[in-house]
């Protein structure tokens, strides 16, 4: 009877099997970055919400949550996703944890994850007279959910006839956003004019999408030999 009861007992509260998980899209970023942090509640969709610990070297936002649902093996498993953007605050090692959530008088914890912040260093090596960067602004973004695309387009020679070749975008509905910008820059005590476009683009499905290169042509203007002209 002893015995009976206990497997009844299991059967019938879920909490045992309760689990909190905490995962990270990557432990190394910069001040800049924006980390996002997924807690997965493994066991049960029946209204459950986490809370998260507290975030002294972050600001977040909530991301929204998803549910999931598989059947293995003739066995039902259920469970919900919560997501949040931590943004960093400061550069060092920061310890992310435990998460909590209460669940029917119980506690459960989540495992803890430690995040390094470095320094910003987005600037561009000046190794070269004319070269090209481009970055988005969230590689995790939703579907739908609008990243900003940022051309930028370094030359520290005169240049002419210059035409853009941007990627395809596939995987992507694509907004322009206002005109281009050009400005000055000095990069390691070298000047360069800089051409910068920026786009709005949308995710239109779910997975990895790879952005391909964006490609400059243009003409380089060389001083000749003679007293005047360019060529």
């Amino acid at each position: 009877m002893i015995i009976a009861g206990i497997l009844l007992l299991l059967l019938t509260d879920k909490t045992w099997a309760l689990t909190l998980r905490a995962t990270v899209d990557k432990t190394e970023a910069t001040i800049q970055d924006q980390i996002m942090l997924t807690l997965s509640v493994e066991g049960t969709q029946d209204g459950v919400t986490p809370q998260l610990p507290e975030l002294k070297a972050f600001d977040w936002m909530s991301r929204g949550s998803s549910t999931r649902m598989q059947i293995i093996n003739n066995k039902v498993t259920s469970g919900v996703d919560f997501r949040y953007a931590l943004i960093p605050k400061q550069v060092g090692t920061f310890e992310i944890g435990p998460a909590t959530l209460e669940y029917k008088g119980k506690t459960i914890a989540s495992n803890k994850i430690t995040i390094t912040i470095a320094a910003a260093d987005r600037q561009p090596k000046a190794t070269k007279d004319i070269f090209v960067t481009t970055r988005v602004s969230n590689e995790t973004p939703f579907v739908n959910e609008q990243i900003i695309y940022t051309l930028k387009f370094y030359r520290s020679i005169r240049i002419a006839n210059a035409s853009l070749e941007n990627p395809s975008f596939e995987g992507f509905r694509v907004e322009p956003l206002g005109k281009e910008r050009q400005y000055e820059r000095v990069i390691n005590g070298k000047q360069f004019v800089v051409t910068e476009i920026k786009q709005a683009l949308f995710p239109t499905r779910e997975g990895a999408i790879e952005i391909g290169p964006a490609k400059i042509q243009c003409d380089v203007v060389v001083r000749t030999g003679r007293r005047r002209g360019f060529i």
